[in-house]
């Protein structure tokens, strides 16, 4: 009965390329879950530590307040919200968005006060 058994024949891999590809893959994903992860929690969504003091400019922005309240204009954060965005704008930069309106609400529209042109010629 012992003869009609075949014998196991030990085999090598069957390709070394492809194990090395395998492994260099496996350590390329670590390397990239890494760097996400640094960039993820270093960058976006930091944590104070103890006797850690809060960035000043992300006072406002406290990750767990916005997840809370589920903010999703952060621009309005940090400088309020006008209902019309377009008027604060005008506003903030004393033009007007009418077209042919050089004075806007200060009075000033234009340039502010520029130098004539020469004369072209004799």
């Amino acid at each position: 009965m012992s003869d009609d058994v075949a014998d196991i024949i030990p085999r090598p891999p069957s390709s070394p390329i492809g194990s090395t590809m395998l492994i260099v893959n496996t350590l390329a994903m670590i390397l990239a879950i890494s760097v996400i992860w640094a960039e993820l929690f270093g960058e976006y969504l930091p944590t104070v530590g103890p006797g850690q003091q809060l960035h000043p400019e992300m006072s406002k922005h406290a990750s767990r307040q916005i997840a809370e309240k589920h903010v999703r204009d952060h621009y309005a954060v940090d400088f309020g919200s006008d209902s019309d965005i377009l008027a604060s704008v005008e506003r903030d930069l004393q033009v007007s968005s009418k077209i042919g309106d050089l004075s806007g609400p200060s009075g000033g529209g234009g340039g502010g006060g520029g130098v004539e042109a020469p004369d072209g010629g004799d």
